[in-house]
């Protein structure tokens, strides 16, 4: 509503564009914006079909462009004559929930079947149990121990210098602590120093400052 459209022809560019598909988030799809472009590595949203069909409502049915992790990891960037995505190898862990997350696991599934076999929604918008079972397990407690294990054998190696920690800032429902802090908790007892990037640190010059330290082994 704050959007002028009579006045002039604008052009929207929804970084991230899954999220829009969210009930909160689709509100602010202005139909009267002619020109949209969504931009996503993960454009279908999981288990929303109504989230997914306002979005191709939205942007159009059909891609204007796919760049794939396939092609970025082997086709070479002229500007650099690097891949766009640098070569990496995945090494699974297995975590477990505990008997608290695995009985909210099942709660949040009874939910969802609920959900899905009356084709209804909950009466708050906001709750959304596949979404909440999702953050569980990503936020599994058994992580934080796993994570210490694995630092403790990346130090014995002698190369424990330019990592980057991927977290969650929502609480475990073991700990009742946000995940981003139970890392960082684990970091320091290891002897680690670390520096906190988030979409909160807008500011460019912050942004910058960070990788520095990154860059020049000021952080770990």
């Amino acid at each position: 509503e704050m959007i002028d459209t009579k006045s002039r022809e604008l052009f929207i560019i929804c970084d991230e564009m899954h999220h829009a598909g969210a009930p909160k988030y689709s509100k602010c799809l202005n139909k009267n914006i002619i020109y949209r472009l969504g931009l996503s590595a993960t454009p279908i949203r999981v288990n929303d079909i109504e989230g997914n069909q306002k979005l191709l409502e939205y942007f159009g049915k059909e891609p204007s462009l796919v760049f794939d992790i396939g092609r970025a990891l082997k086709e070479i960037n002229p500007e650099n004559g690097k891949t766009y995505l640098c070569q990496y190898n995945y090494h699974f862990e297995t975590v477990e929930l505990s008997h608290t997350e695995h009985e909210e696991y099942r709660k949040l599934s009874r939910q969802i079947a609920m959900q899905k076999s009356k084709h209804t929604k909950w009466e708050d918008e906001e709750y959304q149990p596949d979404k909440l079972r999702a953050l569980l397990l990503s936020c599994a407690y058994e992580k934080i121990s796993i994570l210490g294990n694995l630092i403790k054998k990346i130090k014995e190696k002698g190369n424990h210098k330019k990592m980057l920690f991927y977290c969650q800032s929502f609480k475990s429902k073991d700990s009742g602590e946000k995940q981003i802090e139970s890392v960082k908790k684990t970091l320091k007892e290891n002897n680690l120093n670390s520096l906190d990037f988030t979409s909160q640190f807008d500011d460019l010059e912050v942004r910058k400052s960070i990788l520095d330290a990154l860059r020049h082994d000021v952080v770990d």
